[in-house]
């Protein structure tokens, strides 16, 4: 018989390819550590992203997956960025990992979550002993445009900034959505909100090589 496990986490990813690599990364060192992981996936998704993870070995894992109701049907378009989308999705899926939590016994430990899913702590906060940590896909850098950018430091279509810790950054080196927020202005304010909460949440995970970020990440994190 196998080691007992230390933890059960239940992880959640934004269902796009760039944020479900990182996590799924993620969940196999977990795994590594002696702790449980289920991986949930969007109902909408679900096939495709099994596959996928199927494709890079994570089938050989003891790693299982479970899926979220969204409220889509499978196949519903990847690309869709309107509002409508996003407030249909966040309510659907907190109201599936609520019921999902309700249903474990034991509780899980700690739900792992995309930052780009802040709401997923008011889920966690019904449930006391479930922690909440945020991970964020963006390397510290990143993160840390973001917050100088939403404290007014450098404004939109600005070409030079220069910020603490960084080297002078022109407009092409900005994340395209802070050299022009009116690109796609839903995802902006999606990418925003990972920050609106994050003095609440128990457990900060930033997806990092601190050995090339140390100046970053000992300022802001």
């Amino acid at each position: 018989m196998g080691e007992e496990a230390i933890a059960n986490v239940l992880v959640f990813s934004f269902p796009i390819q760039g944020h479900i690599n990182p996590l799924l990364q993620f969940s196999k060192r977990l795994i590594s550590k002696n702790v449980t992981v289920t991986f949930l996936t969007t109902s909408s998704t679900h096939n495709n992203i099994i596959r996928r993870a199927t494709a890079g070995g994570a089938a050989a894992l003891p790693l299982s997956f479970a899926p979220l109701d969204d409220g889509f049907e499978e196949g519903h378009p990847s690309n869709d960025s309107s509002p409508e989308y996003f407030a249909k999705f966040e309510e659907n899926v907190s109201r599936s990992l609520s019921q999902l939590i309700s249903s474990m016994k034991p509780k899980p430990n700690a739900v792992v979550y995309d930052s780009c899913t802040p709401w997923i702590l008011d889920v966690c906060r019904k449930y006391p002993g479930v922690a909440a940590a945020s991970f964020f896909t963006q390397c510290s850098t990143v993160n840390a445009i973001y917050i100088h950018f939403l404290r007014g430091e450098f404004k939109e279509f600005q070409d030079d900034v220069v910020l603490p810790a960084m080297p002078p950054l022109k407009g092409s080196d900005l994340p395209v959505f802070l050299y022009d927020n009116n690109l796609c202005r839903p995802l902006f304010e999606l990418t925003c909100s990972q920050f609106k909460n994050v003095d609440d949440i128990d457990f900060f995970l930033v997806n990092s090589f601190d050995e090339l970020e140390v100046e970053v990440t000992i300022l802001y994190l």
